[in-house]
Parts: structure tokens; sequence; C-alpha cells
């Protein structure tokens, strides 16, 4: 599972990650006139589409753009969307117009090789990139200040990821406070953890803490993550695609984001590759690109797993990301079909949300190769 080919198939789970925090920070809708748009990266094509849905799970194409080689990433959100391209080893900007569709700002920012996680912190203010090759300029954690007025990036610094060779950082999350970052490092088998400088937003090892954090499993290949707030405590929740299909549950230390190992539960019906979380953080959703499912769990307030849901069926064959709307009424998947990085036509697939039930609404085509998407309110 080496270099760019190996990482762009792992890519998707970045942005994933930070779908608890993009969901908190675009809230309810409080305007009627505000709407949801989808953003979905076609790797294939070298495309970014806009897709416009409504309350009752209709979605209508509005709009698609340019970007740079093998888009593979996406995050943002209600002004600007980012992109990061594996092949390209850059970040395409958009801003985000009132009809949402996206504007170009202009040339790609470069970043480390083979970028294929991406986060934006939820203050906006910090944009995060890991860049899985296996290089000088891979296997590392670039770190940039989002400029508003005018729109740009500026580059901080980078870190090595876990300090090890070969690695392949891929999953990243945010603590549920946003003091601290925490990227699954594949082949690795760790979580390396870093404490987040509120005013540059340069990032520090976790070491005193412990970080890198061991992930308990026989060959563990962790990849996607997510965290949940509950009443009893910060959780961290880590995907491991090794033959032993487990998802992990660590405890975040509030003082110094110190990982603490609770427990794990089995995905029966094949290994889990990306998590999602709904805003309320009461649900959890594995996706398995093996089994082309999708597994639901119920959060307890203890912060266990309880499985409530296995869905498959309706051709969905390769998912590759996910991420429910703002108020938690749907989830929205994006299906590759095949290998993403092939140019064969996807599509992304939406489920209505009842309780712990998914029910399947419809799906929609989309370009070659959709490989992540995320989902905002404007």
């Amino acid at each position: 599972m080496m270099g760019s080919m190996a990482g762009r198939r792992l890519g998707k789970t970045l942005c994933i990650a930070a779908v608890s925090f993009l969901l908190g920070a675009c809230g309810g809708t409080g305007n009627n006139e505000q709407k949801t748009y989808i953003y979905v990266a076609n790797s294939g094509i070298d495309t970014v589409e806009t897709f416009a849905a409504s309350d009752n799970g209709t979605v209508a194409s509005v709009d698609n753009v340019a970007t740079g080689g093998n888009p593979m990433v996406v995050a943002g959100d209600t002004e600007l969307v980012f992109v990061a391209n594996a092949i390209a080893s850059s970040i395409s900007r958009f801003s985000v117009d009132t009809d949402g569709k996206l504007s170009s700002l202009g040339a790609d920012t470069l970043t480390g090789r083979d970028p294929e996680g991406m986060i934006l912190h939820p203050t906006g203010k910090f944009l995060y990139v890991a860049a899985a090759f296996q290089s000088s300029d891979g296997n590392r954690v670039y770190q940039y200040k989002v400029n508003r007025a005018p729109a740009s990036l500026t580059y901080i610094d980078n870190v090595q990821a876990d300090g090890l060779d070969p690695n392949i950082p891929v999953g990243m999350a945010f603590d549920p406070a946003g003091k601290y970052l925490y990227v699954t490092n594949h082949a690795g088998g760790t979580i390396s953890g870093y404490a987040i400088d509120n005013g540059t937003g340069a990032l520090s090892p976790l070491s005193a803490g412990g970080s890198p954090f061991p992930v308990a499993a026989s060959f563990p290949q962790p990849e996607g993550i997510v965290s949940v707030k509950k009443t009893g405590g910060s959780f961290l929740y880590v995907a491991d695609e090794s033959f032993d299909a487990l998802i992990h549950r660590y405890r975040i230390s509030p003082d110094n984001g110190a990982l603490t190992y609770v427990d794990n539960v089995t995905m029966a019906i094949g290994p889990p590759d990306m998590l999602a979380v709904n805003p309320a953080g009461t649900l959890l959703f594995a996706l398995s690109e093996p089994s082309g499912s999708v597994s639901v769990y119920s959060i307890a307030d203890s912060g266990s797993l309880a499985l409530a849901q296995q869905v498959r069926g309706n051709n969905l064959l390769n998912p590759e990301s996910a991420m429910t709307d703002p108020d938690g009424k749907f989830l929205y998947v994006a299906d590759s079909k095949v290998e993403a990085t092939q140019r064969i036509p996807g599509e992304v697939f939406v489920y209505a949300i009842d309780g712990s039930q998914l029910s399947f609404v419809k799906s929609f085509p989309t370009g070659d190769g959709p490989f992540s998407l995320v989902v905002i309110r404007k």
C-alpha cells in the first residue's frame, strides 16, 4: 500500500473526519432562504460538482468546475471551499457564491506530495493537509492560515507524521473543543496527536501525552476518524480496515489531549473504511468498501456504540465518503462504483434518517470517480 496509488484509495477519510465540526458550525437554518449544497470531488475527471438539495431529499445539479489533477478531498464552509489534488500535490481554492456555485480564486497552492487528507478548523482560521507519499515532502502534516479578505492561504509549517517511514497519514479529526488534531497513520498503525496553537495554528506533537498512540489490533490499518462529545466525556472513534474489521474507541483527555484506549466493536459485515457522525453526536455511520455497505451505530451518553442497522443494496457498490445535512435529516454517500481513480461514472446516494434507521430515498449520477463530498448550508 505504498506510494501515490495506495494513498489515493485512502484519501476519502480525511474530509469526513471534519464532519461533526462542519455541521456544528452550520447549525440550523434559521432562515427560510438558506439552501443546502453538496460539493462532490470527481477524481476521475478533475472536477467538483455542485448540487442543490431540497428539504425532501431531491437533488438538482447546479454547476461543475475544474480542479487540479486528481481531486481527492474537499472541505469548506459557507464562504470558501478547498480541494486537495493528489497527483498535482496542490490545493484548489474557491469562493462560494450566493447561489452555491463555486468561483476559482486563482492559481492552486502547492502542498506536500500526494495530499490525501484535509480538514478545516472549526474557527475557519486554519487548514491542515496530510501528505501521504513517502518522500522528503510527504509523510507530513502541512499547516496553513486561511485569509478571508482577500481569500488566500498562508503557509505556516509542516510536521512529520509519527516520525516513522513508511507511515501514510490519512485520517484527520479535531477533538470536540478544537484544541487538538489527530491523524491516523495507515501504514504505521498509530494515531498521531498534536496540540493546536490557538493564535498561529501551528502544531506541536503530543509526545508528553504519549503520541503516537497505538491501535490495538493484530495488523492495524487505521483510516477514518471522528470525535464526539458526550456526557461521559469526549471520545475518538477510529476505523480499522484490517482483517480485524474494528471500530476503536478512545477517551480524549481535556487537559493534555492524551488518548486512553477504551474498547472496540467488530463490523461483521466487512472492514470499515470511513466514519461520519450526525450533528447531534448520537449516530455514527461506518462505510465499508469491501461489502458495499453502511452500518449505523447509536452512540450512548457513555460513548459506547451499539449496532442499529446495516444497509446494503440499491446498487451501492463502493462507498467512499459520507456526510449528513446540517439538520441531520439526510445522509449523503459518495459511491465510486469501482476504484475511484478509474474513469467510471459514480453516484451519490441519499438516505433519510429516522431515529437510528436509514431509508433509501434515491441516488443521483455524478462524474467519474466521486471520492469525497462536503455538505454546506448557505
